[in-house]
């Protein structure tokens, strides 16, 4: 039996000793654990026991919490060869009853489901001793017999939950659609939280906030899934999209790109109940005005450090969100897109001396060195057919009169921060030229001694942040920024030293 690994009979000799007790969880790694879960833990544990064999009393796993793109906590596991026990274990009903019970459930059956096993997922509450699970989409009760009934035998001393993939939960609704309408997507508990508030008003102007990767797009769509039962929706994306059609068939109701709509008046927004915008820190301030004296009901997905040009920047549509006391806001601060050693690649990579940032491994991060132009374009081309790579660059400008391009990108057909916002990619390739290095303050930036109207770093972030699985650098003739990137891959290693 493996330190952490949980046997029923130990863990009830030592419950009643304090001392003992606290020896127990430190041996276990359980300090953490509170006093409520444990009291809980030992009631449930107390009335299963007698219902046991002896091989069923082994291998439980208390208190893992998983972080890869998402973060949930899970009080009971128990992996066997064909199945997985969870058990939820709460004082009292939480604040939200019986709803909140089964979104929990709901959540951690589907992240388990995805290692391929049968799942039996349950909550106890200990202050009414009820014994909950999920039977065809329905909160039910059951006994003790039921849960003993589905502990196999034979047990696993492994933690699957380091197997959950996060590229297999996280969809994108706008490259994703079919996904998304069969409801095979993941929001957390504060996505869900934001959703149910914003359901429950029902009426009025909203703002979702949050960084890139939190998650407002999802959110959005399953709000507009929502409101499109009984309501009448139009949804707005504040970019460039080529698919609005495709989506408003599959969707059922109407999307459109904020070019499609431009000639709009504000009669026209009233013909509808609800209007939802996203990437709403693109808008222009009369655009805004128009959607804020609309009478439809509005809801706004915004993140001010996702404006892609000056003008975006010193509008600061969030800004005036957040300031209109007729607007509720709620923030999204949570990162869902990335895991954790993504996320901290991207922060270490945009500012060398960010604080707060641990030395780890970046197994998910490469990057490649090209001194030829021609040979790096090759390069990025083999990659983009092999292995489904996906291009992004720091946009190219064209001029409206003359109509020459300013900034170029090494690859004409690129995408770029433009024609990805809003969108995920399970593999994204970044060009990194000698256009972009470190200033003084070890801060990326990026430079063009011609005219560019938009934010280059805005733009790099933005392709960057596009990312799910794997990222990979493609350095040209840039040998300082090679350096660099391969100094943050290896960072952990070099510490070990």
């Amino acid at each position: 039996m493996k330190s952490g690994w949980i046997n029923i009979d130990s863990f009830i000799s030592v419950f009643e000793n304090e001392e003992l007790l606290k020896s127990y969880l430190k041996v276990n790694r359980l300090s953490s654990i509170s006093e409520e879960e444990l009291k809980c833990c030992n009631s449930f544990f107390m009335q299963l026991k007698p219902l046991l064999s002896s091989k069923q009393l082994f291998a439980y796993l208390l208190d893992q919490t998983v972080e890869d793109g998402f973060r949930e906590q899970f009080d009971i596991l128990r992996f066997s060869k064909d199945s997985i026990l969870n058990v939820e274990l709460k004082s009292q009903y939480p604040q939200d009853g019986l709803n909140g019970i089964y979104d929990q459930l709901d959540r951690h059956t589907y992240l388990l489901n995805t290692l391929g096993k049968n799942v039996f997922a349950y909550s106890f509450v200990l202050n009414t001793n009820e014994l909950f699970k999920i039977d065809q989409g329905k909160l039910v009760k059951v006994d003790f017999r039921e849960v003993a009934k589905n502990i196999e035998e034979e047990y696993i001393e492994e933690n699957s939950l380091k197997l959950i993939d996060a590229s297999t939960i996280l969809i994108s609704p706008y490259s994703e659609p079919d996904k998304f309408i069969k409801s095979r997507y993941f929001l957390n508990h504060s996505q869900k939280e934001i959703r149910n508030l914003i359901l429950r008003n029902n009426r009025g102007k909203f703002s979702i906030s949050g960084g890139a990767g939190t998650g407002k797009s999802l959110v959005l769509f399953d709000l507009a899934k929502e409101f499109n039962k009984n309501q009448s929706i139009l949804y707005i994306f504040v970019a460039s999209i080529r698919n609005s059609s495709e989506l408003s068939a599959k969707y059922g109701f109407l999307f459109k790109s904020i070019s499609e709509v431009k000639e709009w008046s504000i009669d026209d927004y009233n013909e509808f109940d609800v209007i939802l915008i996203d990437e709403a820190q693109r808008l222009t301030k009369d655009q805004y005005d128009v959607f804020i004296d609309s009478t439809a009901t509005i809801i706004f997905s915004v993140d001010k450090e996702q404006v892609l040009k000056d003008t975006e920047k010193s509008e600061d549509i969030q800004a005036l969100l957040e300031a209109d006391p007729n607007v509720e806001n709620h923030t999204l601060t949570d990162r869902v897109r990335s895991d954790k050693a993504l996320s901290t690649f991207i922060k270490k990579l945009f500012d060398l001396k960010a604080r707060r940032l641990e030395p780890m491994e970046f197994p998910k991060v490469n990057v490649v060195y090209f001194t030829e132009l021609e040979e790096a374009r090759k390069f990025i081309k083999n990659c983009e057919e092999v292995e489904n790579y996906c291009c992004i660059e720091i946009a190219e400008y064209t001029t409206v009169v003359s109509r020459v391009k300013k900034r170029k990108q090494i690859l004409s057909d690129s995408e770029n921060g433009f024609t990805v916002i809003g969108r995920e990619y399970d593999n994204v390739l970044i060009p990194i030229d000698e256009r972009v290095y470190y200033n003084e303050d070890a801060k990326l930036i990026a430079v063009t001694n011609e005219y560019y109207p938009y934010l280059q770093i805005n733009n790099l972030f933005e392709g960057i942040t596009r990312v799910k699985q794997n990222l990979l650098f493609v350095v040209i003739n840039n040998t300082g920024m090679f350096k660099t990137i391969q100094e943050i891959i290896t960072w952990y290693d070099d510490t070990k030293k």
